[in-house]
């Protein structure tokens, strides 16, 4: 009894830590995603502004 309660406790330890990295993977990516999105639109903000100043 005691041995598959410790299996248990170790399988929810290894699932719960493989959680949190999956968890900050996807957050990192995410993150990633929108730093790239927020860089697309200060480009084109930048770009349609100087095609305004040069008109």
């Amino acid at each position: 009894m005691e041995s598959s309660v410790n299996l248990f406790r170790e399988a929810c330890h290894k699932g719960w830590s493989f959680g949190k990295q999956l968890l900050r993977t996807i957050f990192i990516v995410i993150m990633i995603l929108f730093g790239m999105l927020s860089l697309l639109q200060i480009a084109f903000a930048l770009i349609l502004w100087l095609d305004s100043i040069g008109t």
